[in-house]
């Protein structure tokens, strides 16, 4: 791939924070949002309502247990075996495309040496037999697979499950009720193969991550590089280098559009400085408050809003930051939004 011009760190930095819809709210539906944003881990349930409730002008915690419950987003374990909130257009092309490495990655793991891909494979359609369109609960899927948690554990590997409301959600925090997904969401497009869905999962990286090097996108996905790179290069994609000499690609249709630089604002220097590999991992940042501390590590999301007071307390960088004593607006929105 020829090389491409470079991009600033602040450059890379504008255009993550814009993509991510965290220097402005966006207007759009939940599903539209998710797609934009390149999906959304949800290990813990509220994590998803503050990083919607960041990007979504006027999100109330409503708006996400109807969609939910009308199944046009569902939560499902995806990328690097966590559980990600998508939109249902968005499911099978990523469960498909990483499928077959999450299996590989699960059998090779020395721990799970005593389990075979054919023995995995005989649990998930008894599973399913015994699920048929309904739902079950952890403990009843446990129970029947024979009380054994590393089976338990993995056999979403092979049966694609999501979980379903009540469960994962603000009232009811564990997303521990099942539904295979064919009977919630249909089957999956006849012609969706692996390399389609690793395909869907690059753009979807580089929508709400890029610029990003390709390794990134690999990291993001959980897959090997040797099964995304091939499917990488195949694709039409604008070439860019960073600072540092770094190879980075972007969409063709967002190449250009990075945020113009206007000066430096604390609030984006906090969040870049810790951003790891320019993906959703965010370093906690207080100390104070469980609810809060959970959220921050799940996504960049409603701690870091843009008022004053917000930017002044979070003028100063670092893992060890922690607020004042007295909470600045920022937080009382934080702990007063998702309750009333």
């Amino acid at each position: 791939m020829p090389e491409g011009r470079t991009l600033t760190e602040r450059q890379l930095n504008r255009a993550l924070l814009a993509r991510q819809m965290l220097l402005e709210r966006a207007r759009g539906s939940i599903p539209k949002v998710l797609d934009r944003m390149g999906t959304l881990q949800a290990q813990y349930a509220p994590s998803m309502y503050i990083g919607l409730w960041s990007r979504i002008e006027g999100f109330e915690r409503e708006q996400l247990d109807r969609a939910l419950e009308s199944r046009t987003v569902v939560q499902g374990t995806l990328m690097r075996a966590t559980i990600h909130l998508v939109s249902k257009a968005d499911y099978w092309p990523i469960a498909i495309g990483v499928r077959k490495g999450r299996r590989e990655e699960w059998v090779n793991a020395s721990h799970r040496k005593d389990y075979t891909a054919s023995e995995m494979s005989a649990g998930a359609r008894r599973l399913r037999r015994r699920l048929g369109d309904g739902t079950m609960s952890r403990k009843e899927v446990h129970e029947l697979l024979g009380e054994d948690s590393v089976v338990t554990n993995g056999v979403n590997m092979w049966l694609d499950l999501v979980r379903v409301p009540p469960s994962g959600t603000w009232e009811r925090r564990r997303a521990d009720l099942y539904a295979a997904t064919e009977a919630w969401l249909g089957s999956p497009p006849k012609k969706l193969d692996e390399r389609a869905g690793i395909e869907h999962l690059v753009r979807r990286y580089l929508t709400g991550f890029g610029p990003a090097p390709t390794g990134d996108i690999a990291n993001w996905a959980g897959l090997h590089p040797k099964r995304v790179h091939p499917v990488i290069d195949t694709m039409k994609l604008r070439p860019f280098q960073s600072e540092s000499g770094e190879d980075l690609v972007d969409l063709p249709t967002f190449a250009g559009k990075l945020r113009p630089d206007s000066g430096q604002d604390p609030l984006s220097k906090y969040l870049y400085e810790n951003l790891s590999g320019r993906t959703q991992k965010l370093v906690c940042a207080s100390e104070n408050g469980k609810l809060l501390r959970r959220c921050l590590a799940e996504d960049l999301n409603g701690l870091l809003e843009r008022d004053g007071a917000g930017k002044d307390r979070l003028a100063s960088p670092g893992r060890n930051f922690s607020p004042p004593g007295t909470p600045s607006r920022i937080f009382w929105k934080l702990w007063n939004f998702p309750v009333r």
